[in-house]
């Protein structure tokens, strides 16, 4: 008993520290969704790699972006701009995983 107890607290620890390492929002090291400026999927209807000086911080992560406009408008209304279920792959999601997406130009 005392050997299954000690297995149960060693898998609560690990289980609580994946997901205290887990970001809430995808980050490479590029910044949130791999350095994308997230309001030009919305104006602009593709994407478009933001720039390292309009840059901002929400949800614990450096957001970038192409213009002055876009970072207002993001800053603004960052639910409206921010992706779904952190930039997070939703299959994965519903699998309780969060595998990373691929972005590619021209496609949302």
């Amino acid at each position: 008993m005392k050997r299954f107890h000690t297995s149960l607290v060693v898998l609560l620890c690990i289980t609580l520290y994946t997901h205290a390492q887990s970001s809430e929002v995808f980050t490479t090291h590029e910044g949130a969704i791999q350095g994308y400026d997230a309001v030009a999927y919305f104006t602009e209807s593709k994407a478009v790699k933001g720039s390292k000086e309009l840059t901002l911080m929400y949800a614990g992560e450096s957001w970038s972006f192409a213009s002055q406009e876009n970072l207002n408008k993001f800053k603004t209304e960052p639910e409206k701009y921010a992706p779904q279920f952190g930039g997070y792959c939703a299959y994965g999601m519903s699998k309780v995983t969060k595998p990373r997406l691929t972005l590619k130009p021209g496609r949302l």
